[in-house]
């Protein structure tokens, strides 16, 4: 999984939190750099206003409600494939992003995407949840913050339709209900973030005022209707195999004053068979 840490994005008022049954790294910390001039730390309450394509997922349980994870969709025109898998790399929001210019397709796909990203980030800051995903109906783009950091958020694409291979033997795992149920359950897997992960979020973090239609009508059209060709590569993994020894049973006539024959130690441990482990991506930092 791949990360970046965006700076909350500034869209004021109240986050409404909903049931499911409604539906429901960049480093931005801020310091050095001139941060301070660009940016603006809200010193009210960080609760805003979620989008309409806006949505957390709750689990409810004993008349509570406790959130899961985030979601934000995005139409597959007004974020393509080629802009996710251009804009999605390790940044330095201050020094690749933040009052930059530029004129290559990656330069405007990477301003882009952070946009899109630092808006369900804050959402998801704001909603207490370290889980959450962008969804365009063509890819996925799961979100996780870690437990220990919550000005850096990582990533990972997945684009189904070019995961999921016909000859592939987990092609399944691949689909996007696959991946979706992976990552629910690994959201439903987690500890709620501590008060002292709030506390740095609250104190550390500030506001990047943007707004991601802004940033889409900077794009030029021309480079929008021809992109570069995509370097997009479906990540690959060796199931996990279980193998169960059985041992053949024989019977045996006991002689008398004849000792029973040991067996060796290492007979069906299966110690010469490999044990294949699914391999995670290194993770990448975006930072601001």
């Amino acid at each position: 999984m791949n990360a970046f840490n965006p700076g909350a994005n500034d869209s004021r008022g109240r986050v409404d939190t909903v049931t499911t049954r409604e539906h429901e790294a960049w480093k931005s910390r801020g310091r050095g750099r001139g941060a301070a001039r660009r940016q603006t730390r809200d010193g009210t309450a960080r609760r805003r206003n979620r989008r309409a394509d806006q949505f957390c997922v709750h689990l409810v349980a004993d008349e509570r409600k406790i959130p899961v994870y985030a979601v934000e969709f995005k139409a597959p025109h007004k974020v393509t494939i080629p802009e996710l898998v251009a804009g999605l790399h390790p940044i330095d929001l201050d020094r690749d992003v933040i009052d930059q210019e530029g004129d290559t397709f990656e330069f405007y796909a990477t301003r882009l995407v952070a946009a899109v990203v630092t808006q369900i980030f804050s959402y998801m800051i704001d909603s207490g949840v370290r889980y959450g995903y962008i969804c365009t109906g063509e890819a996925f783009v799961f979100l996780h913050i870690p437990k220990d950091d919550p000005t850096i958020i990582q990533y990972f694409l997945c684009i189904p339709n070019q995961d999921a291979q016909a000859d592939d033997e987990v092609r399944l795992h691949r689909t996007a209900i696959g991946e979706m149920l992976a990552f629910t359950l690994q959201a439903l897997a987690v500890e709620p973030p501590t008060q002292e992960w709030h506390d740095v979020a609250h104190n550390q973090l500030t506001t990047w005022k943007v707004e991601y239609l802004d940033v889409l009508r900077e794009i030029p059209e021309t480079l929008r209707k021809d992109p570069p060709a995509s370097n997009y590569r479906p990540s690959h993994w060796k199931p996990v195999r279980k193998i169960h020894n059985t041992r053949a049973r024989t019977r045996a006539r006991c002689q008398p004053g004849a000792s029973t024959p040991k067996h060796s130690s290492t007979e069906g441990s299966g110690s010469d068979q490999e044990s294949h482990s699914p391999s995670a991506a290194a993770p990448s930092v975006f930072a601001r």
